[in-house]
């Protein structure tokens, strides 16, 4: 049998799980994250200088840092928290519904099982990509409808009257920091999140589980700087890194990407384990 190529097989992932509409909502979504934190900006900024007025990428950090240690508000958690959950709703059925309604025909069309398993997670590294710089462009367009453009974080932002702020830390690091954790967080809880579908043959239960994993990340964090390192969704709060908050121990950037890559990696290799034993008709063989 004349097996599929793999450049078409992604293009087929792709178009199967990503639409228009869901482009919109992303766009509807990040987009209100970004008005709404300009509308808090406009409540909060000293009126007057210049340099103090706030603008566009204070209201790109205060709706993407995430709720910090300290924070313990709804008000505070819910826009990261959407962020995420978006995200693992629009995937949440990218391989358990192709296995459990055509796996008997699409497998063998692929190629074998590890390919099609792989061609999904490399399907979700592109998604990730793609969701995150249209959300973080999105959080721009929205905060923009309300602030003015600016070539760097106002002097009010990096003041260190609402936290502190780095010297060193530019628009590049905020962009490039927020980017790294954010996709990669995403990355690594999309694929427990794929992979506990499958075990589990119900696309719900891997939706439910990341994101009570999220819940309970933020939660259990509360008050609690020396644990905040070892929660999944920790990993994608800025505001619990320790370049942000010198009471958290050793939660840098280099910590949340290997952190993100060793569950990502795991997840990914028990779903080649469990996919290569699975009988595609309903039961997982363990001979």
């Amino acid at each position: 049998m004349k097996h599929v190529r793999f450049m078409p097989l992604l293009d087929w992932n792709l178009r199967a799980t990503w639409h228009g509409w869901q482009m919109l909502a992303v766009a509807g979504l990040f987009g209100f994250v970004g008005w709404s934190s300009s509308q808090r900006l406009i409540g909060m900024a000293p009126i007057g200088a210049s340099s103090l007025a706030a603008n566009v990428w204070d209201a790109f950090f205060l709706g993407l840092a995430g709720p910090s240690v300290w924070g313990g508000t709804i008000l505070d958690m819910l826009p990261w928290f959407a962020a995420h959950v978006l995200f693992f709703y629009l995937v949440g059925d990218l391989a358990n519904g192709e296995l459990l309604e055509r796996g008997v025909t699409i497998l063998p069309l692929v190629g074998g099982r590890l390919r099609w398993w792989w061609g999904k997670t490399v399907t979700l590294l592109i998604l990730v990509a793609a969701y995150t710089c249209l959300g973080l462009a999105a959080v721009l367009a929205g905060a923009w409808s309300s602030l003015p453009w600016g070539g760097q974080t106002s002097a009010w932002m990096t003041s260190g009257e609402l936290w502190y702020w780095p010297a060193e830390f530019g628009l590049r690091q905020l962009w490039g920091y927020t980017f790294l954790l954010y996709g990669s967080t995403l990355l690594a809880m999309a694929c427990l999140q794929t992979i506990t579908s499958v075990i589990t043959r119900r696309s719900f239960y891997g939706f439910a589980t990341v994101s009570m994993l999220l819940l309970m990340s933020w939660g259990a964090g509360i008050d609690r700087p020396g644990l905040a390192r070892w929660l999944p969704g920790s990993q994608s709060m800025l505001l619990r890194h320790t370049v942000f908050d010198a009471s958290v121990p050793s939660l840098t950037m280099a910590w949340s990407l290997a952190y993100n890559t060793i569950l990502a990696l795991a997840a990914m290799s028990i779903g080649a384990i469990v996919i290569a034993r699975m009988d595609i008709y309903g039961e997982l063989s363990i001979d």
